[in-house]
Order: structure tokens, then C-alpha cells, then sequence
């Protein structure tokens, strides 16, 4: 199973410790060392094994922040669905790997795009600064 998951798995990031910076980094926003883990002992933040019960900073935050940062990770990943439905219509027609279309989430700007042809992963960014723009 793989630790990134599509744009549209929001259940999945809304279990993730939000100290989580990716396995790259040595340790998580809070400070933990992630260099204890291996495969026979998992990262507690993920999913699997959450780290939202054990995390004294992730608890010390409140609830009141951490209901506000999933509600705008969930807003944000229903704008990005609706893109990435606005351009897979397009690509159906076009069998383009990229293009410009209007942005369908706010309606002000273009959305460039393209589609990588070997996994179909989708790169996208709207001219409205505060838009959406993701890479999957």
C-alpha cells in the first residue's frame, strides 16, 4: 500500500497526524524522529496506526485547530475533485496530454494541465492564486 495516496483519499489524509511532512524528512513538524520506524514497526502517524491519540503536541493544539485544518483539507480536496472531473471530460474528447480549459472552481481563471501518458497522474494549477494547483 502505498504512504501517498490519490488527491481524492481525503478519509485517508483526515486520519494522518497533521505533524506529518512525508518520510523524507527526518522528523515530523513536532519534532518526533521518524528514523526508529522500519516495516515490523509502522510510522504511528499514519492511518494504520494513528498518532492523533498519542501526539501530546498533535493534543495540545485543540480541536477547535485541528477541525479547522481538515475542513479546509476537505474543502480543498472536493475543489480539486471537481477539477480533476473537468479535465479527465476534457482529455476523454481530446486524448490531449495537457491544455487549458476554464477553471470550473472558481470560474475566474484557466486551469493548465497535463496528464502523464505512462500512470495517468494529473499536474494542475489554476491562474487564481488562491485556487487550486496540485500534483498527483
Amino acid at each position: 500500500m502505498s504512504a501517498t495516496p490519490p488527491v481524492q483519499s481525503s478519509a485517508w489524509w483526515a486520519q494522518v497526524c497533521v505533524h506529518f511532512n512525508g518520510v523524507g524528512a527526518a522528523r515530523c513538524k513536532a519534532g518526533h524522529c521518524y528514523g526508529g520506524f522500519t516495516a515490523a514497526r509502522a510510522l504511528p502517524c499514519l492511518p494504520s496506526q494513528s498518532l492523533r491519540h498519542h501526539c501530546a503536541d498533535y493534543q495540545a493544539e485543540g480541536l477547535a485547530a485541528v477541525e479547522a485544518r481538515e475542513k479546509a483539507h476537505e474543502d480543498f480536496s472536493k475543489k480539486c475533485t471537481r477539477a480533476r472531473v473537468a479535465i479527465l471530460a476534457e482529455w476523454e474528447k481530446t486524448k490531449a496530454r495537457g491544455g487549458s480549459l476554464p477553471c470550473p472552481v472558481c470560474g475566474a481563471g484557466i486551469l493548465h494541465w497535463s496528464r502523464a501518458e505512462f500512470n495517468g497522474h494529473i499536474r494542475a494549477g489554476c491562474t487564481v492564486p488562491d485556487c487550486v494547483r496540485w500534483i498527483e
